[in-house]
């Protein structure tokens, strides 16, 4: 079974996330006002930052022993980091004002051990609800509630990667988006829409395989299906959000 013939037996839904959402269409075809792109912008710089503790907490609790590990995981810690000061460059050059919050301890096993209420403590003080009940998700439900098996925190980060790449490839390949985008959003398109990120989703999803066929792996079937579902609404929602405020300004995030 490849990545691709998992997602279709957890959920046929996916293009409801992606292609077929009204923001990614808008933002295709270059019609997206600036204002709901901003406001993307905005509240999905503190959604990454809460992925950066999310994908803290995965890295210290899957085993040393298991590859994917060392040569994804860890290595993508710094990507994040890297990725929340491309989302200030991009917001210094669109003139938005990005809230003030910490940065995510380069040492990922200090970054795990913090407390979730620290972390979401700063992030649900600026974010709008329907990200904030995401971060929650992710944070309090998945971590903190559920205590889920490393391997469906894995397949979590999977699923939104996937959503991620799908949309930004297709935004991309968009003749409308590449002829009348500027030059920033066609930057920060291209920071998900590339080889190297294809590559790292596909080896985090063929990892996810591995463990749901592998005996002995602690790999819970109903619990990743269940997780891989509710990831797909919530980023469904996630864009949803977005163009549904054409007139909302940032102040009214809370």
């Amino acid at each position: 079974m490849t990545p691709s013939d998992l997602i279709s037996l957890w959920d046929p839904n996916l293009p409801h996330a992606t292609t077929s959402a009204p923001f990614v269409r808008l933002l295709s075809e270059n019609q997206l006002p600036d204002k709901n792109f901003d406001t993307w912008l905005f509240n999905d710089f503190l959604y990454v930052r809460c992925s950066t503790f999310f994908l803290a907490r995965l890295i210290t609790s899957t085993p040393d022993t298991h590859p994917v590990k060392s040569t994804q995981l860890i290595p993508a810690y710094e990507v994040l980091r890297r990725e929340l000061e491309i989302f200030r460059e991009k917001a210094l050059a669109r003139n938005i004002t990005l809230p003030k919050i910490s940065s995510a301890d380069p040492d990922f096993a200090a970054e795990s051990a913090k407390a979730t209420l620290q972390i979401l403590g700063e992030l649900v003080e600026h974010s709008a609800k329907g990200y904030t009940d995401y971060m929650k998700f992710m944070t309090e439900t998945l971590l903190d509630e559920k205590k889920v098996h490393w391997s469906t925190l894995l397949t979590v980060i999977w699923m939104l990667d996937k959503v991620y790449l799908d949309v930004m490839v297709h935004v991309r390949d968009s003749p409308a988006f590449g002829q009348g985008a500027d030059e920033v959003l066609k930057d920060l398109v291209q920071w998900w829409a590339n080889d190297g990120f294809s590559t790292w989703v596909n080896a985090v999803g063929e990892a996810v395989v591995e463990l749901r066929e592998g005996k002995g792996s602690g790999f819970n079937e109903e619990e990743a299906r269940w997780a891989a579902r509710e990831v797909v609404m919530w980023e469904r929602g996630f864009w949803d959000i977005a163009t549904g405020w054409m007139f909302r300004d940032f102040g009214d995030c809370g």
